[in-house]
Order: structure tokens, then sequence, then C-alpha cells
């Protein structure tokens, strides 16, 4: 975040690489048929660890977000929603890494369910007790 002409807060643009997308339907389909989920105030995380076979260069965690029509009709809305969720990702996404055998990949899908009044903060910290949770569960390494 950084400060505008008027004081206010200005998000930084938060762009996913590539590599950080969730390009395929098939593994989103399968993120939310086998993922588990965790339910937040105004959103649930669906995740999914998916083993990979060789160490390659991609990123160790994979992201998509979706905010449906129901919670805001204008897509100007919807977009803003999404560009905070992922600018919040981006500020918890090394220290999540650092946890994540390299034998595993963290496939992550975000549903919104409800429009939210807070702030950038308030998400943030509601994602780092989402991701504490998750990394609960994270699967022992295989020997």
């Amino acid at each position: 975040m950084k400060k505008s002409s008027n004081g206010s807060h200005k998000l930084f643009y938060a762009k996913l690489t590539k590599t950080e997308r969730i390009k395929s339907k098939s593994l989103l389909t399968t993120i939310l048929k086998n993922g588990q989920k965790i339910k937040s105030s105004f959103f649930v995380i669906t995740y999914f660890f998916q083993t990979i076979s060789h160490s390659s260069l991609s990123s160790k965690t994979i992201f998509a977000i979706s905010v449906p029509k129901k919670v805001s009709k204008k897509a100007v809305e919807r977009n803003r929603i999404k560009r905070i969720f992922r600018h919040a990702w981006q500020s918890l996404k090394n220290s999540i890494e650092l946890q994540i055998p390299s034998h595993l990949k963290l496939c992550i899908f975000i549903s919104v369910y409800q429009k939210f009044l807070g702030s950038i903060h308030d998400i943030v910290e509601e994602l780092k007790f989402c991701f504490q949770k998750m990394l609960l569960n994270l699967p022992h390494a295989e020997n």
C-alpha cells in the first residue's frame, strides 16, 4: 500500500504471474471436489495439496479467486475485491511457501460470498488465520 496525494491509502497493482494462477478447469474441479474447506466470515477457502513428481522452478502455490454477481452486481466492485485479495495473498505468500515441503504444491481457491466493509489489513489477518489452520493439515513428508 502507498499513500496517494490526498492522504488515503492506495493499493499496488496486484497481479499473479502465469505460474501462480490456476489455469485448467480440470484442476479447479479437482480442488473443489477433493479439497478441504475453511470458512471465514465472508469468504471460503478451498485448498488441496498436490504431489509433484519433480521439483520444478514454478511456484509452490497456485491461486484463484471468485467473486459472484450475488456479492455485487457491478464488475468494478467485484474486480476491486479480487485486487484486494490478490494484494493480501501477495503479502502472505512467501511466509506460507517456506512451510510447504518441496514435493507438494498448494492449490488455493477463494470464493467470496459476502461484501466486506473492513480494510485490507482485516483481510490479511483473516487470511493469515485461515492459512495457519491450513498448514496444520499439511501432509507429512513421505519417506
